[in-house]
């Protein structure tokens, strides 16, 4: 039997929108069934993202277990506003509610997380470590008492400025990236030149810099470069929201594509940008060393 701790976080498919468990899930995080029910799932889910603890065992999907319905923020900065949030009677105090909240900040780290609950529930967000508040009436539960939930982010994301290029080295020399790479040549003065060419952003966490990227103008699309995290701040979704950000610009100035490129002694990280969407590219790289082997470089279409 697959363990609570080994039960995946994963995206709810459209098939699984139309079974039973997350009907079940929905009436328990709505209160709702029948037409209501049938309400929120077809109309409310389709704007929200909807993640799910399943119960997958060799390699085959069962069915979803708890769930996390959300909406994303649109831009840097915006809260992560959690909808619904459930877990099967038979499998309450499993810690899966908490693993639920855990992914939605390593998917936007650089968002608070904002949720509204009543008596039942406040308990379990005060002991994630969320603020509290009075929350005001909502018209889905009439006369109940509703509390303003506030998780605080992972790291804080904000443009960077020429005061912080001390601190983006020390992020960039702090990796692991392969002595063989020219990032270990790079100076305050391509910073400069980076930032005048376009601009950049810095993850802070308790006043201290621990990611960092910058991107660059190229035609009608947006060259990322210089993407960092400090080692101890790895594998908590900083490094997916700094590009992120950087894609959030792109879109916002109308651009169609996000380019990089992986040196050839660093292409381990290609697989972490194709699971971000990006796929390979067959095109040169414009900004490649003289006489270094070439880059892989990979690309991201903007939806229009």
């Amino acid at each position: 039997m697959t363990g609570p701790k080994e039960r995946p976080v994963r995206p709810v498919t459209p098939d699984e929108l139309e079974g039973e468990p997350v009907h079940r899930l929905m009436h328990l995080a709505s209160g709702h069934d029948g037409e209501r029910l049938e309400r929120v799932i077809h109309d409310d889910l389709p704007d929200l993202t909807t993640l799910v603890v399943g119960n997958e065992t060799d390699g085959r999907t069962s069915q979803p277990l708890a769930l996390a319905a959300y909406r994303a923020p649109r831009a840097v900065g915006e809260d992560v506003v959690l909808e619904y949030l459930a877990v099967l009677e038979e499998h309450q105090h499993e810690g899966l509610a908490s693993r639920l909240i855990d992914a939605l900040r390593r998917r936007h780290p650089g968002s608070a997380v904002h949720a509204e609950t009543d008596d039942d529930a406040i308990g379990f967000y005060r002991r994630l470590g969320f603020g509290t508040g009075p929350g005001p009436v909502d018209p889905r539960w009439p006369g109940t008492r509703r509390y303003t939930c506030r998780l605080e982010p992972a790291a804080s994301l904000r443009p960077a400025t020429r005061a912080d290029y001390p601190a983006i080295l020390d992020v960039m020399f702090s990796t692991a990236m392969s002595r063989e790479s020219t990032w270990w040549r790079t100076t305050v003065g391509d910073l400069e030149t980076r930032l005048a060419e376009g601009s950049g952003f810095v993850a802070e966490r308790d006043g201290r810099v621990v990611g960092c990227v910058m991107h660059v103008v190229e035609g009608d699309r947006l060259v990322l470069r210089g993407l960092a995290v400090r080692p101890e701040a790895e594998g908590q979704g900083i490094g997916s929201a700094l590009v992120a950000a950087v894609e959030s610009v792109a879109a916002a100035q109308g651009r169609s594509e996000v380019l990089l490129a992986v040196s050839a002694s660093n292409l381990e990280v290609c697989d972490f940008y194709r699971c971000l969407g990006y796929a390979d590219s067959t095109e040169p790289c414009t900004h490649a060393a003289a006489g270094r082997p070439a880059p892989t470089v990979l690309v991201k279409a903007l939806a229009a």
